[in-house]
């Protein structure tokens, strides 16, 4: 009966047409399952956390970053052609920390869903 084509958008003759089997949703969730509230805000809570996390430390990396700049470039506290190598290891140790955090914190927020399912 319906053949697929682009989303909303038929492969017979191109016009739009709606699927039956498809809802609008992106989410993995199925669909007869209600949202949990307690979800929802403990989802809004994480995202709120790892946003003020991460411009914090985008913040603190980018100032780090300028004052080796300044301290390379501007002031030759450190002979340049020593200095991209201070500044590679800023930016690999400042990668690996973030990358870190974002394993950690994806771990945590797994473990706090996992725990608000069983309660």
């Amino acid at each position: 009966m319906f053949r697929r084509g682009r989303p909303g958008e038929c492969a017979d003759t191109g016009d739009f047409c709606t699927e039956p089997d498809y809802d609008g949703r992106m989410s993995q969730d199925p669909v007869d399952r209600p949202a949990d509230p307690r979800a929802d805000q403990l989802r809004r809570d994480q995202q709120k956390r790892s946003q003020r996390t991460l411009i914090g430390f985008a913040l603190v990396e980018g100032f780090v970053l300028a004052a080796a700049v300044v301290a390379i470039y501007v002031l030759e506290l450190i002979d340049p052609s020593a200095g991209v190598w201070v500044l590679v290891a800023i930016a690999l140790l400042s990668g690996g920390l973030l990358g870190t955090y974002i394993m950690i914190s994806t771990q945590r927020n797994q473990r706090e869903l996992t725990e608000l399912g069983e309660e």
